[in-house]
């Protein structure tokens, strides 16, 4: 079981540290993870301490940075060789922006550097990101990264990590009877096209996807693990 982080288990939130996950779902997925027939990952974009700190005590898969670093549920951490000669120019930059772009903010992470604008001003927010995306492909000829656009965010992170890339490491490592991965935004698109064929894949939102399902917001998705966790609960005597 495959499941995003945010705008999938918690909504989005304006300042990337206002999303942690509640006492009700971390209980939801302690019900889940005490399922011996569940495996669970939970994987994200946000860096591994935020992880640790939010999901560290659960015996699940954390899969951080898009894939940059793996946890077992074990708790030992695992981190790809990446090389990161862009990030001091690309943060310089992103501060930049962030100066000229009032409600903005730079997340600097260990392989990858992201500049949020969800609390700045709508008009200017968007004009500022387009701003951002021109220069960012004129600095790609020149440094080895990918750019990412995500919901109201732009990262930038080493070519080759991405989540499908470190979900299919796990699948290949583990056989499972059937395989579900829930996700929101176009980095969880590398998760579902890496699925196996008969794989149950579900994007939050109605937008075009590789996924095989739909629904429209997280609490469809908290209504679904729910159901889950219930038909693993113990049953009293």
């Amino acid at each position: 079981m495959f499941l995003d982080h945010d705008g999938t288990l918690v909504p989005f939130a304006k300042q990337p540290g206002d999303a942690a996950p509640g006492e009700a779902l971390i209980r939801m997925i302690e019900r889940l993870a005490a399922d011996p027939r569940n495996r669970l990952a939970i994987v994200s974009g946000r860096d591994r301490d935020l992880l640790q700190e939010w999901y560290g005590k659960l015996p699940v898969h954390l899969i951080a940075e898009h894939g940059a670093f793996v946890r077992t549920p074990l708790g030992e951490w695992q981190g790809s060789d990446v090389r990161l000669e862009w990030k001091e120019a690309v943060l310089i930059l992103f501060q930049q922006f962030h100066d000229r772009c009032p409600g903005s903010l730079v997340e600097e992470k260990a392989t990858a550097t992201a500049w949020h604008y969800r609390a700045a001003p709508t008009e200017l927010g968007f004009m500022r990101s387009r701003e951002l995306i021109n220069v960012l492909n004129d600095m790609a000829r020149s440094y080895d990264f990918q750019i990412i656009e995500g919901n109201k965010v732009i990262e930038v992170r080493p070519m080759g990590i991405n989540k499908g890339a470190a979900v299919k490491r796990l699948l290949d490592a583990e056989t499972a009877q059937m395989v579900l991965a829930i996700g929101d935004d176009r980095t969880d698109e590398d998760i579902f096209k890496v699925l196996p064929i008969d794989s149950v894949s579900i994007k939050v939102g109605m937008a075009a996807s590789f996924a095989r399902y739909n629904v429209r917001s997280h609490e469809e998705v908290l209504v679904l693990l729910e159901t889950f966790a219930a038909a693993g609960d113990p049953v009293a005597a």
